[in-house]
């Protein structure tokens, strides 16, 4: 059996979902030995267990050290990218951390070390596949319950659910949409945004729900709020064309029918009127999607019972899983040496990344960033 390691800086939804539900599935089938660490806590012992070393989005100079010592030693790495790494905007959350030079200088080594791209939009492989030898391209998968959706005879709830990333698009742009679905439907029509709170939504007579950083909770909302029709308007441009239409998984499995801008990544799983609307991004188009699911209900129903069997198909995380193998990312390799490498501190980590971010001005800048989180939600 094959011995995998997979490692990240932390373990957010884009490790989970790109590589860890999917391995855990394959180690729960007992079709490999699978170990998971943050790349903090990785030993010596853990890196002469495995085979394959699977990385995701590491950049860290600690990360760049195991895989030139794995490299040396003759075991496989795999690194695995759903984001457009080397060109964060700087508009964008994140921009700071992976904005920082010897961050982009260590993730092409990184990859340049490695022996597998493994990435969910072949955008970013057409980018960068030419680092490595074999370039895969694998999906997310769908990961939890489908949940059934109760029709209200009444009126059409309408919902967003996201971060402020794109605070002046979804101002100007969303904000103009539904003022006129508003005015034309009035009381037909609920409105609500969990997660960012725009400008304009006292105008719209719109609700917020407060950001929630606990996956079960956010679940838990979600499942709560019961909305008929979900909204994803995204900007076109190099950068969001390397994502991952992710929020069409998370809608569908909610039953809720998503209108999604026509713009890459959507329009690689979208297929319009069958699994969700696509709109062009102009206020008419996105005007004319929204009146045709508020105003047929059996559309409505139509969409939303097909997505939710698409998820359970080609969504699943078992067929996601068999991709892997059939790909061959996992093959045993011969080891030519034993690695000899030393445990880094986290906190020495993290405080010399602050102060390359944010020299002399560290300590205010942690402060300022804790009471940002802390009062996000006000």
């Amino acid at each position: 059996m094959i011995n995998v390691l997979l490692t990240y800086t932390t373990l957010i939804p884009s490790v989970r979902f790109c590589a860890f539900h999917p391995l855990k599935f394959l180690s729960e089938s007992e079709e490999i030995n699978l170990v998971c660490k943050m790349s903090h806590k990785v030993t010596a012992s853990d890196l002469n267990f495995c085979d394959v070393l699977v990385m995701v989005r590491c950049c860290e100079d600690r990360e760049l050290e195991i895989a030139q010592q794995c490299k040396k030693a003759g075991i496989k790495i795999v690194y695995v990218i759903d984001d457009d790494l080397l060109n964060v905007p700087d508009s964008i959350e994140g921009y700071e951390y992976f904005g920082l030079e010897k961050h982009k200088k260590n993730l092409i080594e990184i990859m340049s070390l490695s022996d597998v791209l493994w990435s969910p939009n072949c955008n970013l492989i057409k980018k960068y596949g030419h680092f490595l030898k074999k370039s895969v391209l694998i999906d997310e998968p769908f990961i939890g319950d489908i949940n059934a959706h109760k029709y209200d005879s009444g009126k059409i709830r309408i919902g967003f659910a996201g971060t402020a990333t794109h605070r002046t698009f979804i101002n100007d742009f969303l904000g103009d949409v539904l003022k006129i679905i508003k005015n034309t439907y009035k009381d037909k029509v609920s409105i609500e945004f969990f997660g960012f709170k725009p400008d304009f939504i006292k105008e719209i007579g719109g609700q917020y729900i407060p950001y929630c950083d606990d996956y079960e909770a956010y679940c838990k909302i979600m499942r709560e709020r019961n909305w008929d029709i979900g909204l994803a308007p995204l900007e076109e441009n190099e950068f969001t064309s390397c994502k991952y239409f992710n929020k069409y998984i998370e809608y569908s499995s909610y039953g809720i029918v998503g209108v999604y801008s026509a713009v890459q990544p959507y329009t690689f799983g979208i297929n319009n009127g069958v699994n969700g609307l696509l709109a062009e991004n102009t206020v008419e188009s996105w005007v004319k999607a929204i009146k045709t699911l508020v105003e047929d209900k059996e559309l409505l129903k139509e969409i939303s019972q097909f997505a939710q069997v698409e998820l359970q198909t080609k969504f699943n995380v078992e067929s996601v899983a068999e991709k892997i193998f059939d790909k061959e990312i996992f093959i045993k390799c011969t080891k030519k040496s034993t690695i000899k490498y030393r445990k880094k501190s986290f906190v020495a980590g993290k405080f010399k990344i602050y102060m390359q971010i944010y020299g002399i001005f560290m300590p205010i800048m942690v402060v300022k960033k804790c009471v940002q989180k802390t009062f996000r939600n006000f």
